[in-house]
Formats: structure tokens, C-alpha cells, sequence
């Protein structure tokens, strides 16, 4: 007793049909698997389906024409190079419809595309079995050459080479007619052996078609195999042991018994009735088809099985052939084996499939949802997406309702701005690293009093020495000035971009044309206010760089900072030259303290110019350092305010009557498209199956694999 599944099979004896009264039952459940199949929902569904494979010239095909009552393509090289799924079914009338099937996996013109699913139907309805062969060799070669209209292949079959050699997609046969029965097969190319005039890649192609189609678990594999060779050298059950090494769903085919070698009689019926050497739990059936001259000879189907049946019962009659089952020999009882296997098969997967089904309906429609919806008015939509990207500016510029983080950066650049202009102060240094006296610096003052006496009679000396060294560090404003000023283009640009790249509820994320444009508008607007921005700066200060200094002692805060830097300066020099005094040794030896130093006019003048130089220093920095601020804050609100405006206008807001270009700017980004597009196939082939399973004469949607519903 072999399990497959959950069906039983009793080895020695056939797989036989049920009773008449399941018929109907039976041809509804494999019309309804032959659809999931049609739909590409095999991965998903993972159906039963019957696949066909055997060595070259083994005689698959002949096994195939036995079955299906139709003579297909010969021809002098491999027969077949795609799958043919053979569908029959009984009728009144014998008559055949062929279809294409493409799954899109061998087109080239997009390789971003995702696979489609493609049926064709592949010219009229034939009733004459004369013109199946013909037009399955038609289909063939349209299978072949995805890159051309298959419909040409009805009227021209041009010459030359294919495509491709072999392909997955897949020529259909809808068969019906007396004596049929309910059945549907996958004939795949025959294996080819390694040789000199052989392909190896074609060779490889072959077995992982094999391969591909026999993996899904519930696929039964049927192995046509040939007696003229040892069994095990045959590579079709070599492949078949590498999905199904048990042989679980591995069944035997032997042809060509009027070949059997004299002297391995025995052999090869004692693994007809037992499996041994091939493993297989499904066992071997037996059949005999019309030889190379028969066929010449015209022999037809009814012929030959009259044949086939005269030859298996003078064979059973002979010694070690008469232990196998009568039921094992001929087509008929293969028919009829394979027939009831897979209703079995099929009624005990389906509850499984249909809550699959459902499963995957479920999945695929919550993972719809969570992809942003389509866009059904592009110029609402649009003016709706930049009210949101404004509304977040604002918010983040008044720090209302939003982060604080971009006036938390605004704040930090002033900072830091203040902190370089606190490095232009005015320094005296009269004492060097070394920690020894350098008062030559108070010398060079005096000197630059002396120097600009010469140059410029109308105003004192000590008056031009101050607006010289005021102007030295005034001078080095500018520099800060300009990288702060493209500072804060660059914060408040990274932050815009930032809310278009990755805003609050996905919105730009979606669409990459709009990104870009916004992100272009943005850029160009922030540059030309930071332009007009250091203008401003720069021309606030244009008088200190010009010379026109305001008087120093006119200014109340201007002569409290002189006081205290007149002092300070003082005390420093005072300091210095004690210090010079006592390295120098003109310090009598025992004195008690240094003497205090004496302070020239000179001296005195030189401290005071230098004193009036750094107190305007310290008034005009810290009033430079509150204007910025004010700048930077004056740079946000109009950047805020002017934004709705600018956006709406350079977007194509207004003068979009029709919303093209809207609809442009609102193209979705490719890779959702595909995902959503790839998707709502899915879905929409799910629910034609859920359809089609609902029309079954069980309700199999709340049953479960056991024996209950056995029919």
C-alpha cells in the first residue's frame, strides 16, 4: 500500500475510475483546475496537474496520441519544444480549439516589466483531426518566437532559426469526443543524451523544464519509458528522483515491449509487477503502440488498440508475464489509471486551494491598501500636496504646531557666526607664547600714529591710526558674512528637500517628477534670496568699509567699552613692562617691588587709538551679530511667505485647464506602479478563480482532507 498525499494506491492492481453518478463532479474539478492553471495560478494555488516526460524516441508521443486519439507533429528531431497541455474531455463530437498560452518570462522589449499572463486563441475551431498537426506545429513556432505576432504563424511558417529552442510557454489543447476520457496532461520535450551533434545548453534547457514542472508536490510525474534500454540509465527518472527521490508520485510507462531483449524477460516483468529497480510507488503500466511501419501504413487508433490488446494477451499468456494485473496492460486501463488518480488528487486538494484562494484574495487586497491610492483628480491633488509642503514650512518657521529644529539650526549658525567675528578683536599681544616681553607692538602703534599723519592731513593722526585699525577688522566681516549667508541657504534647503523626500504622510515619496521640479524650484528661489540676502549685508556695512567711521565719542555705549578697554589696556602694559623690567636685570638687586612704569604721551596716545579700537569693536560686533539674526529670520519669513505662490505658479498650477501637466508631475513612481499593477493581476485572476471554484457542486470552503466527502 503506497500513500500519496492522502490517496491510497494498492500496488498490483489499476487506479480505476468511480462510479458514473461522481462523472459530472469529476469533469467540473478538473475543468475548474485546468482554469487556475489558464490563469498563472499554479504557483500560488499550487493545483494538480499530470506532467509527461521521457527520453528522446522513448515514445511519448506515441503514448500521448494513444490517449488523446490525435496524431501529433513528427518530425526528425525532437518532436517537442514546448509544453503541450492536453485537455480532453467527453462529448458527442470530436472537435479541438487551440490556445497560446504566454507567461511573458521569454520576452525581451521590457525587461522591467513584470510577467504577463497571456492567452491567444490560436485560429478557428478544428473538427477534422487531419488539421490538428498542422496547426500544432503553427502554435509551436509561435510559442517560439515571442517577439512576432502569434496569429502570423496561421498563414506563413517562415523558415529559418527560432527564438528560441525551447520554451515554458505552452501550446493548449481543448479536446472533446466520444470515448474520451475527463483528463488533462502536460507533454513536455523529450530529454536528449548527451552526444557530439547535441547542444549541451539545450540539453540542460530540457531538464530544468522537467525539473520546473515536476517540483510542485502535488504534480504526478508520469515517466514514459522505453524497454530497449536498462532502466535506470533512462535520465527522465534521473530527473524525476530530484523532486520526488521517494517516487511517491512517480509513475512508470514502458513502451515498446515487442523489443524486449531476449534472456531480461524476467526482469522486466518482475518490475512491471513489483517497482523494485525503479522505485516507483504509483508502479508501471504497460503499453504497445503501432511500430514505425504501421504508422506509414496509415494504422488508426481504433486499429491499433485492437492490436495493442491481441499483443498483451498473448503476452500474459507466456511464462513471467502472466503475475501482473491484466489492469496494468494497455492504454485503455493507463487512461483510466491516470483519470482516477488525479480526481482523487484533485477532490482532496481542494479544500486546501480554495482556502489558498481566499488566503491570497485576503493578503493581496490588504497590501493593496497599503499602497497610496491612485490619483483621480491630478490638479486637486497637486494643489493639495503643495498646501501640505507649505503648511510644514510654516509651521516650522513659526514653530507652531511643528519642529523646531530648523530655527534651532538658524540659532546655532548665528552662533557660530558670532563666534568668528569674536576672532577679528583687535589684540595687543605684548607677550608672546614663549611667555617673554614684546612690547615693540605698542611701538608699531606709535608708528602707524606717525605713518598716518602723512597721509592724511585732514584728519589727526591719532583719529586716522584708529579708522586704520577699524577698518582692518571690519574688513574681515565680509568672509563670514558670505558663508553665512550660504549657510543658511543650504540649512533651510536641506530641510525643504528633506519634507519632499521623506514628508509626513508620503505624499512627494510617490511621485519622482514632482520631486525633482520642486526640489529645482526650491534651489533656485533659496539661491536668488541669499544673493539678495548678503547684498543687504554687505551694503549695511559699506560705510564702515569705506572709512566713514562714526565719532567713537559720540556714542554712549561707544565710551563706557572705551573706558573699560582703556583700563584694561593699561593694566596690560603696566604688566608687560614690569615683566621686562625684571627679566632685564635693571632692577637693583634687593629691592623690594618693581617700580611702577611711566607712561609717555606717546604712550598714552598709542593705548587710547588702540583702546577706541577695540571698544568699537565690541559695540559694532554684538550689533552685527542681533542684525544677522534679524537677517536670518527675515530670510525664513519670506521665504515662507513667497513659497504657496511660487510652487503654485512655476507647477503649473494656474493654466492647467485640462491638468496635464499635472498629471505629468503626478506620474507615479515606476517601481509602485509595477507593484500596484502586478498586484491588481494578481487579484483580479484570483477572484475569476475564487468565481470558478464557487461554482463547484461540493462546498468545499469550510471542509477539511479527510474521508468525509469521499465520492
Amino acid at each position: 500500500m503506497f500513500i500519496f498525499g492522502c490517496v491510497c494506491f494498492e500496488f498490483g492492481k489499476a487506479i480505476t475510475s468511480t462510479e458514473s453518478k461522481h462523472e459530472g463532479l469529476f469533469s467540473a474539478l478538473i475543468n475548474v483546475v485546468d482554469k487556475l492553471h489558464q490563469l498563472g495560478l499554479g504557483g500560488q494555488l499550487k493545483p494538480p496537474r499530470i506532467v509527461v516526460g521521457g527520453n528522446q524516441s522513448a515514445g511519448k508521443s506515441s503514448v500521448l496520441e494513444a490517449i488523446s486519439q490525435v496524431c501529433l507533429p513528427r518530425q526528425a528531431k525532437t518532436c517537442t519544444r514546448c509544453p503541450i497541455e492536453i485537455r480532453l474531455r467527453p462529448g458527442d463530437t470530436w472537435q479541438c480549439s487551440v490556445k497560446l498560452h504566454f507567461e511573458g518570462k521569454d520576452k525581451k522589449e521590457d525587461k522591467d516589466k513584470e510577467d504577463e499572463h497571456m492567452d491567444v486563441d490560436f485560429g478557428p475551431l478544428i473538427t477534422n483531426k487531419a488539421e490538428l498537426g498542422e496547426r500544432i506545429s503553427r502554435a509551436q513556432k509561435a510559442v517560439l518566437n515571442p517577439q512576432k505576432d502569434p496569429l502570423s504563424f496561421l498563414n506563413d511558417l517562415p523558415e529559418g532559426k527560432d527564438e528560441h529552442a525551447f520554451t515554458r510557454d505552452m501550446v493548449v489543447l481543448n479536446i472533446s469526443g466520444p470515448d474520451l476520457p475527463a483528463l488533462t496532461l502536460v507533454d513536455l520535450p523529450g530529454l536528449i543524451e548527451y552526444s557530439d551533434s547535441a547542444d549541451p545548453n539545450e540539453i540542460e534547457k530540457i531538464k530544468e523544464l522537467l525539473f520546473e514542472f515536476a517540483q510542485p508536490v502535488n504534480t504526478i510525474i508520469v515517466c514514459v519509458i522505453t524497454a530497449t534500454a536498462d532502466i535506470n540509465s533512462q535520465g527522465v527518472l534521473t530527473t524525476a528522483r530530484r523532486v520526488d527521490p521517494e517516487g511517491v508520485r512517480t509513475l512508470g510507462v514502458l513502451t515498446k515491449p515487442d523489443r524486449i531483449e531476449s534472456g531480461t524477460e524476467k526482469h522486466w516483468a518482475e518490475e512491471v509487477a513489483t517497482g523494485s529497480d525503479g522505485a516507483l510507488a504509483l508502479g508501471y503500466y504497460m503499453v504497445k503502440n503501432p511500430s514505425q511501419q504501421q504508422l506509414l501504413d496509415r494504422m488508426d487508433h481504433q486499429e491499433a488498440r485492437k492490436a495493442e490488446k491481441l499483443f498483451f494477451e498473448d503476452l500474459h499468456s507466456q511464462p513471467y508475464w502472466s503475475s501482473i494485473s491484466v489492469d496494468r496492460l494497455g492504454t485503455s486501463n493507463l487512461s483510466q489509471a491516470l483519470s482516477a488518480l488525479l480526481m482523487e488528487i484533485i477532490y482532496r486538494e481542494m479544500p486546501r486551494i480554495v482556502k489558498d484562494c481566499r488566503d491570497n484574495i485576503l493578503s493581496l487586497e490588504s497590501d493593496l491598501k497599503a499602497l497610496p491610492p491612485t490619483i483621480v483628480d491630478s490638479q486637486g491633488h497637486l494643489r493639495g500636496l503643495i498646501t501640505v509642503l507649505c503648511q510644514d514650512v510654516h509651521n516650522a518657521v513659526k514653530t507652531s504646531g511643528g519642529s523646531k529644529k530648523l530655527i534651532q539650526q538658524v540659532h546655532r549658525l548665528a552662533e557660530r557666526f558670532k563666534k568668528k567675528i569674536d576672532r577679528t578683536k583687535p589684540q595687543l599681544h605684548l607677550l608672546d607664547e614663549a611667555k617673554t616681553p614684546n612690547p615693540d607692538l605698542l611701538d608699531g602703534l606709535k608708528k602707524l600714529i606717525k605713518n598716518e599723519q602723512g597721509r592724511n592731513l585732514r584728519i589727526n593722526p591719532p583719529a586716522a591710526a584708529f579708522l586704520a585699525l577699524a577698518q582692518r577688522f571690519v574688513e574681515k566681516w565680509l568672509a563670514p558674512m558670505e558663508q553665512c549667508a550660504q549657510s543658511l541657504k543650504d540649512i533651510v534647503e536641506g530641510f525643504v528637500i528633506q519634507l519632499i523626500t521623506s514628508s509626513s504622510n508620503g505624499a512627494f515619496k510617490r511621485f519622482s517628477l514632482l520631486q525633482n521640479a520642486t526640489r529645482g524650484i526650491v534651489i533656485e528661489a533659496l539661491d536668488q534670496q541669499a544673493k539678495e540676502l548678503l547684498c543687504d549685508m554687505q551694503n549695511e556695512y559699506r560705510l564702515q568699509r569705506s572709512g566713514n567711521l562714526p565719532n567713537i565719542m559720540s556714542h554712549a555705549k561707544l565710551d563706557e567699552a572705551y573706558k573699560q578697554c582703556q583700563d584694561s589696556l593699561r593694566q596690560e602694559v603696566r604688566v608687560a613692562r614690569k615683566a621686562a623690567d625684571k627679566s632685564s636685570g635693571s632692577i637693583r638687586f634687593g629691592a623690594s617691588q618693581v617700580p611702577e612704569p611711566v607712561f609717555t604721551a606717546e604712550d598714552t596716545t598709542a593705548i587710547d587709538v588702540f583702546a577706541q579700537a577695540q571698544a568699537y569693536f565690541e559695540v559694532e560686533s554684538l550689533c552685527l551679530c542681533e542684525q544677522m539674526l534679524k537677517h536670518f529670520m527675515f530670510f525664513l519669513d519670506a521665504f515662507d511667505e513667497s513659497l504657496p505662490e511660487l510652487l503654485r505658479s512655476q507647477l503649473g498650477v494656474y493654466g492647467d485647464s485640462d491638468g496635464k501637466k499635472a498629471a505629468q508631475l503626478l506620474q507615479e513612481d515606476k517601481g509602485i506602479a509595477q507593484q500596484r499593477s502586478k498586484m491588481e493581476s494578481e487579484l483580479e485572476r484570483l477572484r475569476i478563480a475564487e468565481k470558478e471554484l464557487k461554482k463547484l457542486p461540493i462546498d468545499f470552503a469550510d471542509s477539511d482532507s479527510d474521508d468525509s466527502k469521499q465520492p
